[in-house]
């Protein structure tokens, strides 16, 4: 009951609706293991379709809460991409504020920035992440690259930005498959120089 208390809206009738239908099918379901002498057989087909009812309705509040939490709390979300094509540009822009540097060097992001804003109405956590390459020997760019992956594998969405003059090149699909193939190896971003 307190927990219901702190829900409000919609989410909180589907779940008193579906709380009242799992007490009364436990209670029938209850009572049939007390008093199955004096009862009526248990129609297991309808115990299963209610039970089946009732779990889609969970996954249906579950979407709805997400939902929620994302509306109050925002998203994070995480652009990557390759050094130099335009990461922190894009969130400078979004943001409308100057937190990131942009320079044209190679390597100038390495840590995560981050900036809120919105976008479509919901608030938004955007993190600029080094730009991921294999072929640095600058310790402090690799560590950054790192902290990028653990931070896209982190974010509720990920935003790969590309150079639009070169579009989507297997350089991006390696970066794609070194940063969510495996949580703990970048071993595959030796196939991207």
């Amino acid at each position: 009951d307190a927990a219901l208390a702190g829900l409000d809206g919609g989410l909180k009738t589907l779940v008193e609706g579906m709380r009242f239908d799992c007490i009364d099918l436990l209670a029938r379901v209850d009572a049939h293991i007390d008093y199955e002498d004096e009862m009526e057989p248990l129609n297991y087909a309808e115990i299963r379709e209610r039970s089946e009812n009732l779990l889609a309705r969970a996954r249906e509040a579950l979407k709805t809460a997400e939902k929620g939490k994302f509306l109050e709390n925002g998203l994070t979300v995480a652009l990557i991409g390759a050094p130099n094509v335009g990461k922190s540009s894009l969130l400078n822009y979004l943001s409308g504020a100057e937190r990131a540097i942009v320079t044209e060097i190679a390597g100038t992001t390495r840590d995560v920035v981050e900036a809120q804003c919105s976008l479509c109405g919901v608030p938004a956590k955007l993190l600029d992440t080094a730009g991921i390459r294999e072929d640095t020997s600058d310790i402090v760019e690799e560590l950054g690259v790192r902290k990028s992956a653990a931070a896209a594998r982190a974010a509720d969405a990920v935003v790969m930005v590309v150079n639009a003059r070169l579009g989507w090149t297997e350089r991006e699909d390696q970066i794609v498959k070194a940063i969510f193939s495996s949580a703990s190896d970048l071993s595959d971003l030796s196939d991207l120089s």
